[in-house]
């Protein structure tokens, strides 16, 4: 979190504690990133040095109408600042923020593909009644996996991919082959 993008964050995220509507906002704050990360030049047209603020605004009011009226504001005051250029940065801290006020608990989740939302939606669920919390993961691509998953959540890592296993082999083989007598 950079320092403008989290004071933003913690703006909404109060104003969304003290309405008592943290996980609303969250999710309203969650369909707007994904409408941002989808229409990528919407961001690049919000933060455009040659168009003027009249404009974007007029983008900004297309783009927030589905939206509650607190963070229909919010981005206008973003916009109106010239921080569209960190306007995803100052979502995801929203949602970090909103996340640490609900007790839940982000993770990465590491896989050598893509997994389905059900499949991560699995994983959250039997980490959450492991760590008696609500889990939420963020599904990483790293192919040097081979199969299998790794889970890192704090300081804590569940490894449970091909490649560890094939580790634990390898030094398993070494243990044993260290005690051999020769024979």
């Amino acid at each position: 979190m950079s320092e403008v993008s989290k004071r933003y964050a913690y703006s909404l995220v109060s104003v969304a504690k003290d309405e008592d509507k943290i996980e609303t906002y969250k999710n309203e704050v969650s369909s707007l990133l994904s409408l941002l990360r989808k229409n990528k030049e919407y961001t690049q047209m919000l933060s455009s040095p040659f168009l003027n603020v009249d404009k974007r605004l007029e983008l900004v009011k297309k783009i927030v109408e589905p939206f509650n009226k607190n963070i229909q504001n919010f981005i206008f005051i973003i916009v109106k600042n010239n921080r569209a250029n960190i306007l995803e940065d100052i979502l995801l801290d929203c949602i970090s923020l909103s996340n640490d006020q609900l007790g839940i608990k982000e993770g990465l989740l590491y896989s050598a593909f893509k997994l389905s939302e059900n499949e991560i939606e699995t994983i959250e669920n039997t980490l959450s009644k492991v760590e008696k919390r609500k889990i939420e993961l963020k599904n990483i691509i790293d192919k040097s996996l081979i199969g299998g998953v790794k889970i890192v959540l704090g300081d804590k890592i569940y490894d449970g991919s091909i490649k560890e296993k094939l580790k634990q082999m390898r030094n398993e083989l070494k243990t044993a082959g260290g005690n051999n007598d020769g024979n």
